[in-house]
């Protein structure tokens, strides 16, 4: 059974050679041999070499070359014909610790290292798993070591290889509003500091299948069917079926051929556009972290895209009173749509903004993206607290000019002019 490992530092590591030998060097990585046209990889795209899905087709290749790198591997010192062990595992350099618990990657003699460079492979599922290769979801390191002498364990290089195959958590708190030919959907951000999540991805279904503005190549994780061609799901005997039907569902596999957008950690929601009114659709978020490692699926929501219009009839066939269900930030910041201050806002809007084009105009965007903010100021006191104090003067504007008159501002101005006109006098 090939047995290998992984590293994932700088991309020089040299040891500190042990007595008559001479320096072992991991020059570079490969996702591909060099001969089938690889290029070596950048400290970025080695972190997404040692994740959950390259752990799966390694696991499913097993005596095949792995879908994960390869190690250019060079030597410099005495070519004596002597051999050297490559293993990987945890303190395998004691031997008070069986080699049967750490994991035989092979043996080279040091005199082939004068003419060729060595490419070793490094199939991932040893790195999780050195004794059986059987992948598991944690993020850990392992130590590959370089022996020179496999009785004693004497070591020509050692180097620790980081790897993470635990997908992050699910996000939690889902919620989708729909909008003119949209969705609007916003998420907790908890878990982004504890999994290191780096990317959110919204999925969407309709009927059970992937939506028309879905694509596989928004996906920002890595997925099995990328590396290998196979759908594998950790702790699964069998492989999946590629872009299946009725795939949203709580808690399951995320299939990169749902994915409808794509944002960073830094969001808590995103607005999805190219909709059908009057459609139903089917929404889920994963979480992807840096090793490009997908969480399972969150819960799924249901949701459907109307014409803004409608908002903005319904409101003036109730007569102007639709009970503040509109005044979406006023209401999630005053918590209560019956607020003195949310009864100005919406009077304002009746009166100032709904009675002439470009004010309807406005009231239009602020329903598209209304019920997305009202979401993420429910759920952060900070953004609660500092609307309160912008909203203030807003609130104050607006019954001033609710109160006055309408010709109340151009007496002021008239006054004003003369005013001034009798102090250029004076002075002249």
């Amino acid at each position: 059974m090939k047995r290998t490992l992984l590293l994932i530092l700088s991309l020089v590591f040299c040891a500190v050679p042990s007595v008559g030998w001479g320096t072992f060097t991991i020059k570079a990585r490969y996702g591909t041999l060099p001969s089938a046209g690889g290029t070596a990889l950048t400290e970025l795209l080695i972190a997404r070499h040692t994740n959950l899905a390259r752990c799966l087709c390694d696991e499913w290749s097993e005596q095949n070359d792995p879908y994960s790198y390869y190690f250019e591997m060079q030597y410099q010192g005495a070519y004596d014909g002597s051999e050297v062990y490559f293993y990987i595992g945890n303190d395998c350099a004691n031997v008070a610790v069986a080699l049967s618990e750490c994991s035989e990657i092979g043996a080279l003699n040091v005199n082939s290292f004068q003419d060729q460079t060595h490419y070793i492979p490094v199939p991932v599922n040893h790195l999780v798993d050195p004794g059986e290769g059987i992948c598991k979801a944690q993020a850990s390191s392992s130590t590959f070591y370089v022996f020179s002498n496999l009785e004693g364990r004497t070591v020509a290089f050692d180097e620790g290889v980081s790897y993470d195959t635990k997908a992050p958590a699910a996000p939690q708190d889902v919620r989708v509003v729909g909008g003119e030919g949209s969705l609007s959907v916003s998420w907790s951000v908890d878990t982004v500091t504890e999994d290191g999540v780096e990317y959110f991805n919204v999925l969407c279904a309709e009927a059970g299948a992937p939506s028309a503005i879905a694509s596989a190549d928004k996906a920002d994780w890595v997925d099995s069917e990328d590396v290998c061609g196979k759908v594998l799901t950790l702790g699964a005997t069998e492989e999946g079926e590629s872009c299946p039907d009725g795939a949203l569902v709580s808690g399951g596999r995320a299939h990169p051929c749902y994915v409808c957008a794509s944002v960073a950690s830094t969001a808590s929601s995103v607005r999805i556009t190219g909709l059908e009114n009057g459609t139903a659709y089917s929404v889920a978020v994963v979480a992807v972290d840096e090793y490009r490692n997908a969480s399972p699926l969150s819960e799924v929501v249901d949701a459907t895209p109307v014409p803004t219009t409608d908002f903005a009839e319904h409101y003036r066939l109730s007569g102007g009173a639709a009970d503040g269900d509109y005044c979406f930030i006023a209401t999630a910041v005053y918590g209560d749509r019956d607020h003195p201050f949310v009864q100005v806002l919406r009077t304002f809007r009746d009166v100032a903004l709904l009675t002439n084009p470009p004010g309807r105009a406005f009231v239009r965007w602020y329903y598209r993206n209304g019920p997305a903010w009202a979401s993420w100021v429910e759920d952060s006191p900070l953004a609660t607290s500092a609307l309160k104090v912008i909203l203030f003067p807003i609130v104050l504007f607006a019954a001033l000019l609710l109160t006055l008159p309408l010709w109340a501002p151009f007496v002021w101005w008239e006054l004003r002019r003369r005013r001034l006109a009798r102090r250029e006098v004076t002075h002249a």
